[in-house]
């Protein structure tokens, strides 16, 4: 914590850059997870349809597995996604992909907002 008689603007605005590369981390992350979800789902509804369509057939088994390994990768990202969120309630999967499309781009704009701020300063 910075003592507020000893805080100057580029103290404040290396705490605002650090602080907006903590949450533009956060976000990625989160950002990336969400991703691979979204993915994962559209391959696991592929495989329900090559499924479908070769049952009782050779290939029926292969297309099991394959199911099988894209649900426990699913849900191996789905907790660690519910870990990052630390039960924060949000659920909305696709509302939280685009919210975080958007916080991802206004944390760049702050980063470079203060850095350049921090740069003026210093003339």
């Amino acid at each position: 914590m910075i003592n507020p008689e000893k805080l100057t603007r580029e103290k404040l605005s290396r705490a605002l850059v650090r602080k907006h590369k903590k949450f533009l981390e956060e976000y990625k992350r989160e950002f990336e997870i969400l991703e691979k979800i979204r993915v994962l789902e559209d391959k696991e509804e592929q495989i329900e349809h090559w499924l479908n369509l070769t049952k009782n057939t050779k290939e029926e088994d292969k297309y099991i597995k394959e199911l099988e390994e894209a649900d426990k990768e699913l849900d191996l990202l789905k907790k660690e996604l519910k870990k990052i969120r630390k039960g924060l309630g949000k659920d909305n999967n696709e509302r939280n992909y685009f919210l975080l499309k958007s916080k991802i781009k206004n944390e760049e704009n702050a980063l470079l907002y203060w850095k350049e701020k921090i740069k003026e300063w210093r003339k």
